[in-house]
This record gives structure tokens, C-alpha cells and sequence, in this order.
């Protein structure tokens, strides 16, 4: 499933990271390895254009003052992962 997913600290709800994918199962797996107080929650499911939906939610949540970690304004994807990862 192609979606854009947003990771939320599950103690203080706040929203820390946007990301897109399209297997949205292994990218929940991988993220909660690794910060197991995050929780994976799906923000839009199968978008027309997921490039153009992820830059649509960062932009909006950092709008609203959101500190996300994103170290990019989205839709241009981390150059090292793989597609099956993404």
C-alpha cells in the first residue's frame, strides 16, 4: 500500500517525522526496530501522487508548528534505501 505516514511520539503525541512509502508494513517494522516510543500512523493512503502528498503534510504540520526531524521538505525520497524499502 502506497501511503504517507507520519511517526508520533507515543507518549506525548507529538508528531516527529513524515515519510512516504509504499510497503507500509516492512517501513513500520524498520522504524519501530529502531524507536520503539514511536508509533506509525497512516496520514493518506494510496495518493495520486505520493511525492506531492508527503511535501503537502510536512509543509502543513511544520505550518502549524510541528518540529519534525524531516531533514528535507519531501518528495525527492533518501537516495540510500532501496525501493523494496521505500
Amino acid at each position: 500500500m502506497r501511503a504517507v505516514y507520519a511517526l508520533v511520539d507515543a507518549d506525548s503525541l507529538e508528531v516527529r517525522y513524515i515519510g512516504k512509502t509504499i510497503h507500509s508494513k516492512v517501513r513500520e517494522k524498520q522504524h519501530l526496530g529502531r524507536w520503539p516510543e514511536l508509533r506509525l500512523i497512516i496520514l493518506e493512503r494510496e495518493p495520486a501522487n505520493l511525492n506531492l502528498a508527503e511535501k503537502r503534510w510536512i509543509l502543513e504540520l511544520r505550518r502549524q508548528g510541528a518540529r519534525l526531524l524531516n531533514q528535507t521538505h519531501g518528495g525527492n525520497g533518501a537516495s540510500f534505501l532501496s525501493d523494496a524499502t521505500k
